[in-house]
């Protein structure tokens, strides 16, 4: 018998990486799925040309017409090629982490869309589809200070704001 044993009750969240998308089932392009089509194809590149690649897939895939394509290849190109967004998408980090949970003691899990390490640098970034938002700045600044917990010593936040391409670096 284990008689001094602290334990915290188990508040664990199934969410599955793509529960999220058949949501949005209609085909008209609202700005809620255009959101959910980009977020897509943020979260499984590693490099800029992963993105296009994945937005030509969508074409492929009915997803998107050519002409939507290649508006969002000329926005996204914007951006990182006039921002601290380039160097997200330029293949140089060690590490990746797409939409990967971060697990803390006696507490919620914490989901940040995209962080990013090599050596004792992380920059985590989240992408939002819709209006700015304070809240938006509180949750980066929570982010930093776990990934400071974790022991990296140089941390940098993000917004990018995707549909205006603004980018907002969050101190904590």
């Amino acid at each position: 018998v284990i008689k001094e044993y602290c334990a915290s009750p188990v508040t664990l969240k199934l969410r599955t990486s793509t529960s999220r998308y058949f949501a949005d089932e209609s085909t008209e392009l609202t700005p809620r799925s255009m959101g959910i089509r980009l977020h897509r194809a943020f979260e499984s590149a590693e490099t800029r040309d992963d993105i296009f690649g994945t937005l030509d897939e969508m074409t492929i895939d009915g997803g998107l017409n050519r002409e939507e394509v290649a508006s969002l290849k000329a926005q996204v190109t914007d951006t990182l090629d006039n921002s601290v967004a380039g160097e997200w998408f330029d293949g140089s980090w060690q590490e990746l982490h797409r939409e990967r949970n971060i697990l803390r003691p006696n507490t919620t899990s914490k989901r940040p869309d995209r962080v990013m390490t090599r050596g004792g640098e992380a920059v985590v970034i989240d992408y939002k589809f819709g209006e700015e938002n304070n809240a938006y700045h509180r949750q980066i600044a929570e982010y930093i200070e776990i990934l400071e917990q974790m022991g990296y010593t140089s941390v940098k936040g993000y917004i990018w704001y995707v549909p205006t391409g603004k980018i907002v670096q969050i101190e904590k």
